[in-house]
């Protein structure tokens, strides 16, 4: 059984040493993309394999905004309008009028003033959760028991235990929840004062909130339905709900700002791998392939819409790679190749703790994979 997408508590520390490592690697290579920055301290040997993998994990992000997105309006259509539509008729709506204009925008800066909405929706989908968990209208005789399918009502007290296989999909989940590790030398380069200590506080503070936030989340869908909670916990509340309406609209616009910064790590990531950025180097030509990619993705969505199995396939294969594997990677061979990345006749020395610094991050990409290939494993064998 897995939960909403964003579970993120479990390996938070580990993604915030792996992501903060990324940054150091960038200023030790003084690389300024993700596979400038592989090549630069590994060397090109790989290079087209980071970048295919730094092209899919956007695109399982796409694929999850698509599915919250698609079946937050479903749902909101259905309980406050009476309007039945199917998930392809949701996606080209959301397609036309709201994620077109802004993966055409030319900067996301624009977007930079939202980023706490953002937050604050998920916030707001919490509260309204915890709401409807105190009160108990989904438990037997509540309000909202009768009006929802059996198979979402509330099942508790069965003999499945909490630490069997069926958790590892959960903890590749939980992975997908501290993405974005494609875009870390991009952040890095834009951020003001960019320092290593300054970017690890930037991860550090970012992650600690957004794991409350959704462990919270999990946590009292979990208390409210049990295991018959499903992968996008929203669905299991009552499309007549005021609150969860409310909880879906919220969750539906945090969704949509995050929608746009996987669709141009997608995209630039995508350009590069084909060997076609030069080629496309005008606001026109750019537009066009925008477009064109946009579509390719939102047709692909219309088929890929269970939430479980995306998060819990990609957070083991795209995102355990970019955000566990090739950061430890990358930052071990910077360490190694120091003297080289500085140029001949430095006398400055990699420090102890730093040599400390290479072993955990190598520990922890060993443990990090076999939870995702196990995670994998079990979540195809379990249906996610």
């Amino acid at each position: 059984m897995v939960l909403i997408m964003g579970s993120q508590q479990l390996p938070s520390p580990v993604a915030t040493l792996l992501k903060n490592r990324t940054g150091k690697s960038c200023e030790m290579s003084l690389s300024a993309t993700y596979r400038e920055c592989w090549e630069r301290t590994v060397g090109s040997k790989g290079g087209v394999f980071v970048a295919t993998a730094t092209t899919l994990d956007p695109l399982m992000g796409l694929f999850t905004n698509s599915a919250i997105l698609s079946q937050s309006l479903r749902f909101t259509l259905r309980g406050l309008f009476g309007i039945e539509l199917s998930i392809p008729e949701c996606l080209v709506l959301l397609a036309l009028f709201v994620l077109l204009p802004l993966c055409l925008m030319k900067n996301l800066d624009a977007l930079a003033p939202f980023s706490a909405m953002g937050m604050g929706g998920v916030f707001i989908a919490l509260t309204c959760m915890t709401m409807r968990y105190l009160d108990g209208s989904y438990l037997p005789g509540g309000a909202f028991h009768e009006e929802i399918l059996t198979e979402y009502r509330p099942q508790f007290g069965t003999d499945c235990h909490p630490w069997s296989f069926s958790v590892l999909p959960f903890l590749c989940m939980a992975f997908t929840s501290f993405d974005m590790h494609y875009n870390s030398p991009r952040f890095y380069t834009e951020l003001k004062d960019a320092s290593v200590p300054r970017f690890a506080a930037v991860c550090g503070s970012a992650f600690g909130v957004v794991s409350f936030l959704y462990l919270s989340i999990a946590v009292i869908g979990f208390l409210t339905f049990g295991e018959h909670s499903q992968s996008f916990i929203l669905n299991n509340y009552s499309s007549h709900d005021p609150l969860a309406a409310v909880a879906r609209l919220s969750m539906g616009f945090s969704a949509m700002l995050t929608y746009p910064l996987n669709f141009m790590g997608l995209r630039d990531n995508l350009l590069d791998l084909l060997g076609l950025t030069d080629k496309f180097n005008t606001q026109g030509k750019l537009r066009v392939f925008i477009v064109l990619l946009l579509c390719c993705c939102i047709f692909m969505a219309c088929f890929i819409t269970d939430l479980g199995l995306i998060s819990s396939v990609g957070g083991g294969t795209s995102v355990a790679l970019v955000a566990f594997v090739f950061p430890a990677i990358m930052f071990k061979e910077a360490v190694r190749n120091y003297y080289y990345l500085h140029g001949p006749g430095t006398d400055e020395k990699p420090g102890v703790w730093t040599q400390v610094e290479v072993w955990l991050v190598m520990s922890a990409m060993v443990v990090m994979v076999v939870l995702g290939i196990s995670g994998v494993i079990s979540s195809i064998a379990l249906g996610a």
